[in-house]
């Protein structure tokens, strides 16, 4: 923006001056926020109105699954002081297990991995998952589904089984929010704390930072910026906090469901491919092993933590195999199509922060096939 403004005017020009390059450059921010704002506006317009031209049979038209896997993390009943995208308000839940309800056959995951098999489905169909494995999932998730009668799976990071800890973004979006501090010296960078909204934009940055790293060195930097945002006094998790993870006596209860499978989601929820291949056979087998336990069944659903194309390789892909895993989920987003492999299915993640309008169209792709085209052209 600097630079901008130094090509339209000269310091040595007449008449210029530095208040006037100010001015300028207060002109040209107003201007892109209000330009953000407009965008925001028309894409919430075209989305709500696109998706009440468009019954739900006129949308099935554009089905082009035959399968849409939904990925949840958690639900609330109140909201949260910096709101998280993956912790779904419980009401905005009920609506959509309702659409649901009404609009597609909602089956297990592990029925779906059967009609996949077989090319058996013939009609609009979902799977419900979780990822993580929160308490809020038995608390709050649970009860809507049983009163839809709607079955989930929800996948088990165990390492956090019946402990006070819970994985690191929910540590460190806690201490984001909880920080009395300003800012963050971090990595040689200076990061914003003065306002909720500084703070949600320096997390982004930070979480995404982190993931670039091996597991150990990432939890041990989580470690060191949650001590420097609370200046030395721990910040832990609240009985009430949605980050909260299940207790093993809320498992063993969703275990005796009949709505409700397990699946692993590694021990330590780390991302697999910045591991060795010993290291990633640990994570896969404990995490398996432990939902057998609660479950008394072989566990043969799991899902990538993370999750992109880039967060397991194929030495992931082989321990999968060898310990009879049937199906595991990516992040990807996309419904399935035949021929999609079944240990790399792809999921139409639930942003709590979309509208009614955009669960809609999410759950057949629509969103994601316009883009496709606008790809192909460009």
């Amino acid at each position: 923006m600097a630079l901008l403004a130094g090509r339209l005017f000269d310091e040595g020009d007449a008449g210029f001056s530095k208040n006037s390059s100010n001015m300028i450059l207060v002109k040209l921010h107003g201007r892109e926020r209000l330009i953000r704002g407009m965008k925001s506006t028309i894409k919430a317009i075209s989305t709500g109105i696109l998706a009440t031209m468009l019954h739900p049979r006129v949308l099935k038209l554009f089905y082009r699954g035959p399968l849409t896997i939904l990925m949840y993390h958690g639900v609330i009943d109140s909201p949260m002081i910096m709101p998280d995208p993956c912790m779904i308000d419980i009401n905005a839940f009920r609506s959509q297990m309702r659409y649901l309800k009404r609009h597609f056959e909602v089956v297990s995951l592990t029925r779906a991995v059967e009609l996949m098999e077989h090319d058996a489905i013939t009609e609009p169909t979902a799977v419900i998952t979780f990822d993580d494995g929160y308490q809020n999932n038995y608390d709050l998730a649970y009860p809507v589904l049983r009163e839809g009668q709607l079955p989930a799976t929800i996948f088990l990071s165990t390492l956090f089984t019946d402990t006070d800890i819970s994985i690191w973004t929910g540590v460190l979006q806690n201490a984001f929010t909880l920080t009395p501090k300003m800012h963050l010296e971090w990595r040689g960078q200076r990061f914003d704390l003065s306002t909720l909204a500084e703070k949600k934009k320096s997390l982004s940055a930070v979480r995404s930072s982190l993931k670039d790293g091996p597991h150990q060195s990432l939890m041990d930097e989580v470690e060191n910026i949650v001590t420097e945002l609370s200046e030395g006094d721990p910040i832990s998790l609240d009985a009430e906090s949605p980050y909260r993870m299940l207790n093993s006596a809320s498992i063993e209860k969703l275990a005796k469901s009949d709505l409700i499978e397990l699946g692993g989601h590694t021990h330590s929820h780390c991302i697999l491919s910045r591991l060795p291949s010993s290291t990633q056979e640990v994570e896969i087998r404990k995490s398996l092993e432990l939902v057998e336990s609660f479950t008394g069944q072989p566990c043969r659903l799991f899902a990538y933590p993370n999750g992109k194309k880039c967060d397991y390789d194929e030495e992931s892909l082989s321990i999968l195999r060898e310990n009879g895993v049937k199906a595991a989920l990516t992040t990807e987003s996309g419904c399935y199509a035949p021929g999609t492999p079944m240990l790399e299915l792809m999921r139409i993640g639930v942003d709590a922060e979309a509208s009614m309008s955009s669960f809609k169209l999410s759950l057949f792709d629509i969103q994601g096939r316009i883009k496709g085209l606008f790809a192909n052209k460009a």
